[in-house]
């Protein structure tokens, strides 16, 4: 034995503990590599696509054939995949599919296919005799039609909603169609995706080991405990959810990028108010908003794609956000530097991801240092799914949360644990919230924390008046030269039309005539929806709200995160009643703005519920929630916070591969 080492039962069984943990997962890895990866490693690779959107072309008949061209391609394709429909039942009719050269007539591949052979929605792949190197000024054409396809006796291919393919045209029965033929060319397997899982599988592990070695031997302080975890956590979301798939990402790349052509002294919009980018950076693009086994693909050929130069040309229908510019200063530089360094579309929208997650970080590992209480709370807060997706964004959600975390922090610094607050103090909260009042209007009201800083730390009445000048300047002045004009416009029109619905909506006058039906249409906004809004602040609905995260998930991060308010026994409280008034006031204050936001926003008046919210929306005010929560009443014997961030690990662990899994399954 090794001299001053003691082996107790306690440790015996807490190594039983990690050695069952560490089979456990090895044996999920496996199933999940068994039952996905290992089905598609040999199938062949998309290397491009016009994704499949649900929608049918209609019954493969006699007189329907289908006709779709195809154009301005260079590149080299190993087979033809096309995804067909049965309608439910087993078809007996024969398909022939061919590829020709549109212009000299020339088949250069056909096919036939036994439809009873054809397994619902499922890829079928036509391979050409050998590679077809696809010449980009000549035109090709797609050809799928049935002889012997008659009503209850047919399949159907699938189409865009509206054309997606400029290079292209799609016929029915001799019928020019609004959409595209949605159908694929590959090269190649997808034997990358067996990497790609042994990345994301390694990855993982380094969270788990990072935890139990800093956590249970090392004994890390909470905030580098954060820092290590965040930062692995926010790679893990990079990975497994690509560019483009977060909320409204589209509009805040091509913003980030606009301010990182203005930094480099570049022209960022066209005469149409459209967003210019290198030719090469629409390699990805609004079109890819749903993740996909493509998109992944995409991401894991170019990823070290320099670029190849080009004019700028514009991204269609982009336009610029209107946000201030420093909401996007992280993800602007990483773009810069990319574009500086030469690096491809790929490696360009991973750097700027990475920079705004490294500020994300940088953020809640100053809060977390610096608040004297909730620690723990702020901790689990800033990496819930929603917020560690958004945090390794382009999405400026991941600045504001940031900040937010950082303001909520100092002010509870300098109100219970800093001896004296002086006017560098003030004037750091004030810069803080100028950030924060213009980028989103409802969170100034964490202003109000400030009341719990004591008059007497100012040392006389007016350095704490002065200093409360300074806050409610910071504070009052760039909300008022940037939303002022939106402000007046919402407040004096007499008319609202809601855009996205071209009907009425509710007016500020309309409301304040109205206010027993306004107090009960919000009592029913949070009746009707009160579990989609804690679902989607759990982070249960992704991405643009169809990466479903069970409810077992859900509620093991609701319970850890309800541990996380719970006190140490010889923990001091600090929350006293005026700071619970003072927390739960501000939190309904920020929850009736946004209602009231919303409703003036995004409601029609017909609507029985208000339009538009989501729980992302709480997530500043939700460690102010849970601190309210703090007392004597209820408290541990002992302190279980590395407990708490293993558990809360191995519940991202379950999250990450539940959102892979679910991508994967619609290849």
């Amino acid at each position: 034995m090794i001299k001053g080492t003691k082996i107790t039962k306690k440790k015996i069984w807490a190594g039983i503990a990690i050695i069952f943990g560490i089979v456990m997962l090895l044996l999920h890895a496996v199933l999940i590599y068994d039952k996905k990866i290992s089905e598609l490693k040999d199938n062949p690779k998309e290397i491009f696509k016009v994704s499949n959107e649900g929608k049918i072309i209609g019954d493969l008949q006699k007189d329907n054939e289908i006709l779709q061209t195809v154009s301005g391609l260079d590149f080299e394709v190993d087979s033809l995949e096309v995804c067909f429909g049965t309608f439910g039942r087993t078809n007996t009719n024969t398909l022939n599919i061919s590829f020709e050269n549109a212009d000299t007539k020339e088949i250069i591949g056909e096919w036939s296919l036994n439809a009873a052979d054809i397994i619902d929605n499922a890829p079928q792949y036509f391979e050409f005799s050998e590679p077809l190197q696809l010449v980009e000024t000549e035109k090709y054409l797609i050809r799928i039609s049935s002889q012997d396809g008659k009503s209850e006796n047919s399949v159907t291919a699938y189409m865009t909603e509206k054309s997606v393919f400029p290079e292209g045209e799609l016929y029915l029965g001799g019928e020019l169609q609004k959409g595209d033929l949605a159908f694929a060319f590959c090269k190649g397997t997808k034997g990358y995706l067996v990497w790609m899982f042994i990345l994301i599988e390694g990855v993982l592990f380094a969270l788990l080991a990072a935890v139990c070695y800093g956590g249970f031997w090392k004994k890390w302080k909470i905030e580098r405990m954060f820092a290590v975890t965040a930062i692995l956590i926010g790679v893990l979301y990079m990975l497994i959810m690509p560019p483009y798939s977060a909320p409204d990402e589209q509009s805040h790349i091509n913003t980030s990028y606009y301010f990182s052509s203005r930094l480099l002294f570049q022209e960022g919009i066209n005469e149409d108010g459209e967003v210019l980018m290198r030719q090469g950076d629409q390699l990805l693009n609004s079109s890819h908003i749903y993740s996909s086994e493509y998109v992944y693909s995409t991401v894991w050929n170019h990823f070290f794609e320099m670029d190849r130069g080009g004019e700028m040309t514009a991204v269609p229908g982009s336009y610029v956000l209107n946000a201030p510019s420093v909401l996007f200063l992280p993800q602007t530089l990483g773009i810069t530097l990319a574009r500086i360094l030469h690096f491809g579309c790929i490696p360009m929208l991973y750097l700027g991801r990475l920079f705004a997650l490294l500020f994300y970080v940088l953020c809640g590992y100053l809060a977390i240092k610096k608040i004297p209480f909730g620690k723990m709370a702020l901790f689990f807060v800033a990496l819930l799914p929603i917020s560690a997706e958004l945090a390794a964004s382009f999405s400026y959600d991941s600045v504001i949360n940031g900040i937010a975390f950082l303001f909520i922090g100092y002010c509870l610094y300098l109100a219970y644990e800093k001896e004296k607050v002086g006017i560098r103090e003030w004037l750091l909260l004030a810069a803080l919230m100028a950030v924060l009042a213009p980028s989103k209007i409802v969170y100034v009201l964490l202003a109000l924390l400030c009341l719990l800083i004591p008059r007497k730390k100012a040392q006389t009445k007016k350095k704490y008046y002065m200093g409360m000048g300074i806050m409610a300047a910071g504070t009052l002045l760039p909300l008022a030269v940037s939303r002022i004009a939106v402000m007046t416009n919402y407040i004096s029109r007499g008319t609202n039309t809601v855009s996205y619905a071209g009907k009425e909506g509710f007016t500020v006058a309309g409301l304040l005539q109205m206010p027993r039906a306004l107090v009960r249409l919000v009592y029913d906004s949070f009746k009707v929806n009160g579990e989609f809004y804690l679902q989607t602040q759990l982070g249960g609905l992704l991405s643009w709200l169809y990466l479903n995260i069970p409810w077992n998930i859900l509620i093991c991060f609701l319970i850890i995160l309800v541990l996380s308010c719970i006190m140490e026994e010889k923990e001091k409280v600090y929350v006293d009643a005026k700071a619970r008034t003072i927390f739960g006031s501000t939190a309904v204050l920020v929850i009736l703005a946004l209602a009231a936001v919303f409703l003036l926003t995004w409601t029609t008046t017909d609507a029985k519920a208000i339009q538009g919210i989501q729980g992302r929306y709480f997530t500043p005010i939700l460690p102010l929630i849970l601190f309210s929560f703090r007392s004597r009443n209820l408290t541990f014997k002992k302190n279980i916070n590395y407990q708490l961030i293993l558990g809360w690990c191995i519940m991202q662990y379950y999250t990450l591969w539940t959102i892979f899994e679910t991508i994967l399954a619609w290849t």
